[in-house]
Formats: C-alpha cells, sequence, structure tokens
C-alpha cells in the first residue's frame, strides 16, 4: 500500500514537472484597453516568448521590458494554455497638456504625470509657470488646476485660454472674457456660484466681462 503511494505521489510530482517544462510561451499576444497593441509595443512583447507558462508570471520582468515607455501605466499578464502569453497593458488617459508660455508643453494625466511630448497633439492647453518634465508628476497646482477645468468642460465645453499662475487660476469661458479662481482658497461651492451666474447672465442677456470667484461672494465686472 505504502509502496503504491509512493508511485503515485512520484508520477504525480513527475507530471507537473513535466507540464512546467512543457507549457512554454510560443506565441505572444499584447492588448491593451483599446485593443491590439501598437507594433512598437508588440515588437516589446516578443521579449516574452519562451516564459514558462506554469512558473508564477514574470510581471517584474515584463514591467521593466515597458519601463521606457511612459505612456504604459500598468501591465498584467495571463496564460492562455498550452501556449500563449497575453501582455495586457493599461495606457494613462490625457487630461490636457501643460505648456510654457513659450509653446513648450506636455501631456498629462489625470494625475499629473507628464507621459508624453505635446507635439501634434490636439488637448486643451494650462499655461503655467511651472511644466512638468517627462517622467515626473506636475506641482500640486497643476493637477487641481487640471481637476477644475475638467469639471467645467464636461458643462461648458467652451471653455479656453487657460492660464495658472501660482495658485491663481485664469480661464476664458465665452461670452465671460475671464473668470479668476483661487487654488489655496477653493471655496466648495465656486462651482455652483459659477452655475448661477451663468445662469443668471442668460436670463437677464447682461454678461459679465469677469467674474472673480477668489472671494465668499463673487466680484462681478461689466
Amino acid at each position: 500500500m505504502k509502496k503504491n503511494i509512493g508511485l503515485i505521489l512520484g508520477f504525480s510530482a513527475l507530471l507537473i514537472i513535466s507540464a512546467r517544462l512543457a507549457f512554454i510561451a510560443k506565441k505572444i499576444e499584447c492588448f491593451s484597453q483599446y485593443g491590439p497593441c501598437p507594433s512598437d509595443l508588440i515588437a516589446i512583447s516578443q521579449s516574452l516568448v519562451g516564459t514558462k507558462l506554469f512558473w508564477p508570471l514574470p510581471k517584474t520582468y515584463a514591467q521593466n521590458l515597458f519601463s521606457k515607455n511612459s505612456q504604459v501605466q500598468s501591465i498584467n499578464l495571463d496564460r492562455l494554455l498550452p501556449s500563449t502569453l497575453i501582455v495586457r497593458l493599461t495606457f494613462r488617459r490625457p487630461a490636457g497638456i501643460v505648456a510654457s508660455v513659450q509653446g513648450q508643453g506636455v501631456v498629462v494625466d489625470d494625475s499629473g504625470y507628464a507621459f508624453a511630448s505635446a507635439s501634434g497633439v490636439s488637448l486643451p492647453i494650462l499655461f503655467s509657470d511651472h511644466v512638468p518634465a517627462l517622467g515626473t508628476k506636475s506641482p500640486w497646482e497643476v493637477t487641481q488646476a487640471l481637476g477644475v477645468l475638467s469639471q467645467i468642460r464636461a458643462m461648458y465645453p467652451t471653455i479656453s485660454q487657460s492660464k495658472l499662475s501660482g495658485s491663481r487660476l485664469d480661464f476664458s469661458l465665452p461670452p465671460i472674457n475671464s473668470v479668476v479662481i483661487d487654488l489655496d482658497r477653493l471655496d466648495s461651492n465656486w462651482y455652483t456660484a459659477l452655475q448661477v451666474i451663468l445662469a443668471r447672465s442668460k436670463m437677464t442677456g447682461k454678461i459679465p466681462r469677469k467674474v472673480d470667484l477668489r472671494y465668499s461672494r463673487p466680484v462681478l465686472e461689466y
């Protein structure tokens, strides 16, 4: 009886070892949340050919392979036996462009991380004194300004000409020439106050040239 148990255990161990050696990635498939990966990332993923699929998948190694591409936010690996390894990439979602008045700019995600050059990219632009270098995170003022602009743009897509100087955010919201917000003293009701001003202006036909939301009671200039 003990001999039979020993044979069974030995045979099982042999099967496990054989499976670990036999199931090797001969094909790599690469996808992002938008579909198949671009050709340059597919080429990088081919370095994973030969991965042993019965062993823990080499996620750290895969992350290092794609580390030079700052557009890639995260990586997951899946096995499809007997011989396919699936690479799933999550790309950063662009929130806007942060640029200097000289025109040099970078694309940032909603966390403020600068991951691409702004050359040839059509996105909302925030002019700022502090433009983050590629591969770095923006100062908190930039991240907060992008959040404010994103919230406004969801309801009022005509927003334009946004500029950040220190904690002061200026933007144009046609037909209003200038809206001013202080990010250091951002009142929780600022968005509601702006909506009320816009609605009242539409009803009365009296459009302010400037709306200053840096105070508890907004200041309007006509």
